[in-house]
């Protein structure tokens, strides 16, 4: 399942999207990735409520 399946499936209040590393993506990183290519890992949730999507995106190394 695609980190975009799964936001239009389970429509989490609040949420976190972490790479391969755990290292979550700032929001400046969401607007240039595409969602639809990336594929959920897993996901847990945080005692505030806030799911955590662990994805298989690794970012380029420069």
């Amino acid at each position: 399942m695609t980190v975009k399946e799964f936001l239009d499936k389970e429509k989490p209040n609040k949420y976190i999207i972490t790479d391969r590393m755990r290292t979550p993506f700032k929001e400046e990183q969401l607007k240039w990735l595409d969602l639809s290519d990336i594929e959920v890992r897993t996901t847990d949730i945080l005692a505030d409520g806030t799911v955590r999507i662990h994805s298989d995106y690794m970012p380029d190394a420069c």
